[in-house]
């Protein structure tokens, strides 16, 4: 993990990673490849629309089964078991306004305002200053991992920054 103030660290999910959009106060799921999850997870759609506090957002996340514990586990999702959730970490425009030009720590008050903590099945991911102590925890509550982001990077649509690094925890398959 990257060390330093300009870091701040989130679990890492394990599900689909999803653009969000709200658009008239209806939901719209994309994966990375352009690919509508919408219907797939039409509940998740659902909750989005009922806890965005906003009829125009577009965000970021990623959408999860959740096991018993609240862990993300990827084979749920393709069981078609566990908790749906939608988790999002970031916010790239509110009621037509671009926010990928400011820095995070901006854009992550914004998306903590926006999201409804009644809504049960969006969550924001918890953003933590000490990347050490989440990568032991994550390793010893069984995650993925950790992702660090410089706090004060922009949004880069559509690319891997260097800004936001994963480090995994697991073996995978």
């Amino acid at each position: 993990l990257p060390a330093g103030e300009e870091w701040v660290f989130e679990p890492k999910w394990d599900g689909f990673r999803a653009i969000v959009t709200i658009a008239g106060g209806d939901a719209r799921l994309m994966s990375r490849n352009d690919n509508d999850l919408t219907e797939r997870f039409r509940e998740v759609a659902r909750a989005a629309e009922l806890g965005i506090r906003s009829a125009d957002a577009v965000l970021d996340g990623e959408i999860c089964a959740l096991d018993d514990r609240g862990r993300s586990r990827f084979s749920l999702l393709q069981e078609g078991t566990g908790s749906l959730a939608l988790v999002v970490f970031d916010l790239l425009e509110l009621d037509s306004e671009p926010l990928i030009g400011l820095p995070l720590t901006e854009r992550r008050k914004r998306l903590e305002k926006l999201v409804s903590r009644s809504a049960g099945k969006v969550l924001v991911s918890p953003q933590f200053d000490d990347g050490d102590a989440l990568l032991a925890a994550a390793e010893e509550q069984g995650l993925e991992g950790v992702v660090a982001k410089r706090a004060g990077s922009h949004y880069q649509p559509g690319r891997r920054s260097p800004d936001w690094r994963k480090v995994k925890v697991r073996a995978r398959q």
